[in-house]
C-alpha cells in the first residue's frame, strides 16, 4: 500500500486542568505523554507526513526531543484558538499526495497500530471512521436544580450507544469539505455527518483513553508499565501484584480490562485462577479459552457475605454458619436463588451457584474494589495441573496473552495447595461436594452432621 496517509495531531491544549502544565508534554513512565502519541503513527507503513499542532510558543521553542523529529515528514504546526482551527491549521500543511488524513488527540498516547489500519482502511472505503467504544456504563440524563445540584431525569438507554474516540480517519476531500461548512461540532466525524457523510464505528479499547485529570494520569502510568498497548497485549509482561501499592497501580488497567469482557489470571489461597466479570459474553470467552466442556459451571469470588446476598443468592442456616466458621478462606458454598441477576451458565447440576469469599488480601481487596463478583477457574488446560505461578500461565495461554485476551496478575509463585473445600447448600442439610484445603472433620464443628 501507498504511503497516502498524513495525520493531524492535535495538541495545541495550555492544560487548564492540569495545573498550567501542557498535558502533551508530562512524563508518562520516562516519555513525554506527546512522543508516545506520535510513535505508533510514525512507526506505521501507510503514514507519509505527520502535522502536530501545537501553542505557538512550543513551536518557536520546541522541546529539544521534539526539534529532533521535526523534518520533511513531521511538521510543527501553530495551533488556533478552537479544535477546529488547529485541524484546519495542520490540514493545509500536509502535502497534496496525503489523500487519507487522519485526526488524532495529542493527550491520547496510547493508540493502536491495528485500530489505525482499520481507521484507514474505513476512510479508503470513502466514508469517515472513528475509532470508538460500546457504552457499558449505565446512562442517566440530569435535571439541574437550583441549588446547583442534580436529580436524575431518566435513565438513557445505551444500547447502539458508542463512546467516540481517536483517530479518526477521512477522504481528505471530504475532511476539507467538512471544514469548509463547519458548524457546531465536538469532533470531526459530526462535521463529516453534517456535511452528508457516512461513519463506520471501529472497535477500539478503552485503555486508549484521553488524558485529562490528575487520575488519568495515573492509569496512564498503569498503562505503560503494562506495555503501552491500547488493545490490551502486555508482549508477555505481567502486572506485579504482590503488596497494596501494585494493587492500587494496577486497578485501573484491571477495570478497563474486565470491562472489556476480557480475562485475568490472578493468585488465590490455593491456586491460580482464571476469572471475567459475570455476564454471559465474557462467560463465553473464558470458556473458550478454559477449553470447558459446555454445562460445567463456574464459581464465584465475592468479597463477603453481602456481596453474594445482594446478586440475590440464598444462605441457608448450615451455609451461614460455614461461612461464619470458614469465611475468608478456602472453602467454596454452592447457593440458591440469584435468577435473573446472575448468568444461568453459572449453575451446576444442584441449579445452585458456587461462591467463595478468598483469603488471599489482595485478591480480596481486589473483588471488593469492583464491586462485583469476579468468575474463577483454575488456570489450565484440560487435563493439565493447574499453573503453580505466572511463567506458566504465560506458556499454557501464550496466544491469549499476545492477542491481548489475558492479562495475567504476578503473585509469585503458589505451594502445592488443594483446591477449596465445597459444599452444597440449596437444601437445608450441607452437602460435602469435594473435600479439598478443609477437611470434613473441620466442617462437622461448624454444622454437624454432612450429608454424604
Amino acid at each position: 500500500m501507498s504511503r497516502d496517509v498524513g495525520v493531524i495531531v492535535v495538541a495545541a491544549g495550555r492544560g487548564a486542568r492540569l495545573g498550567g502544565v501542557p498535558k502533551q508534554f508530562r512524563d508518562v513512565a520516562g516519555e513525554p505523554m506527546l512522543f508516545r502519541t506520535l510513535r505508533p503513527f510514525l512507526d506505521h507503513p501507510d503514514v507519509h507526513t505527520v502535522a502536530v499542532v501545537l501553542p505557538a510558543s512550543v513551536v518557536e521553542t520546541p522541546p529539544p526531543w521534539l526539534a529532533g523529529l521535526a523534518g520533511p515528514r513531521v511538521r510543527l504546526v501553530v495551533g488556533g484558538d478552537e479544535r477546529a482551527d488547529s485541524v484546519r491549521a495542520g490540514l493545509v500543511t500536509l502535502p497534496p499526495n496525503c489523500a487519507t488524513v487522519l485526526v488524532h488527540d495529542g493527550a491520547r498516547p496510547f493508540a493502536s497500530p491495528d485500530v489505525i489500519s482499520a481507521v484507514i482502511a474505513g476512510a479508503r472505503r470513502g466514508m469517515g471512521a472513528v475509532a470508538a467504544c460500546p457504552v457499558t456504563d449505565t446512562l442517566k440524563e440530569a435535571a439541574p436544580q437550583p441549588d446547583g445540584s442534580a436529580l436524575v431525569r431518566r435513565t438513557v438507554p445505551r444500547g447502539g450507544l458508542w463512546r467516540a474516540q481517536t483517530p479518526q480517519g477521512f477522504p481528505r476531500a471530504l475532511l476539507e469539505r467538512a471544514h469548509a461548512g463547519a458548524g457546531s461540532a465536538t469532533d470531526d466525524a459530526q462535521l463529516a455527518e453534517q456535511a452528508g457523510s457516512a461513519v463506520m464505528l471501529v472497535p477500539d479499547s478503552p485503555l486508549n483513553l484521553k488524558v485529562t485529570t490528575a487520575e488519568d494520569l495515573v492509569l496512564a502510568e498503569a498503562i505503560a508499565r503494562m506495555g503501552g498497548r491500547a488493545d490490551g497485549q502486555t508482549g508477555g509482561a505481567c502486572l506485579a501484584f504482590r503488596t497494596p501499592s501494585d494493587l492500587q497501580a494496577a486497578l485501573p488497567v484491571i477495570q478497563a480490562h474486565l470491562l472489556a469482557g476480557k480475562v485475568l489470571a490472578y493468585p488465590t489461597e490455593t491456586v491460580y485462577g482464571l476469572g471475567t466479570l459475570a455476564s454471559a459474553e465474557a462467560l463465553d470467552r473464558l470458556s473458550a479459552m478454559k477449553g470447558r466442556p459446555p454445562g460445567k459451571p463456574f464459581l464465584l469470588l465475592i468479597s463477603g457475605r453481602e456481596m453474594a446476598e445482594a446478586y440475590g443468592l440464598v444462605f441457608t442456616p448450615s451455609a451461614r454458619a460455614l461461612a461464619e466458621a470458614c469465611w475468608p478462606g478456602p472453602l467454596t458454598l454452592v447457593l440458591a436463588g440469584g435468577e435473573g441477576r446472575l448468568p444461568d451458565t453459572l449453575r451446576g447440576p444442584e441449579r445452585g451457584i458456587a461462591v467463595r469469599h478468598t483469603s488471599h488480601a489482595l485478591m480480596a481487596q481486589l473483588v471488593g474494589s469492583l464491586g462485583q463478583p469476579l468468575t474463577s477457574t483454575s488456570a489450565n488446560r484440560p487435563g493439565q495441573l493447574p499453573a503453580p505461578g505466572p511463567e506458566r500461565i504465560l506458556q499454557l495461554f501464550a496466544a491469549e496473552v499476545a492477542s491481548g485476551d489475558l492479562l495475567v496478575l504476578d503473585g509469585g509463585a503458589l505451594g502445592n495447595v488443594p483446591p477449596s473445600t465445597v459444599v452444597d447448600c440449596t437444601e437445608p442439610e450441607p452437602r460435602l461436594v469435594r473435600e479439598g484445603a478443609l477437611p470434613r472433620a473441620e466442617l462437622r464443628r461448624a454444622v454437624g452432621r454432612l450429608a454424604p
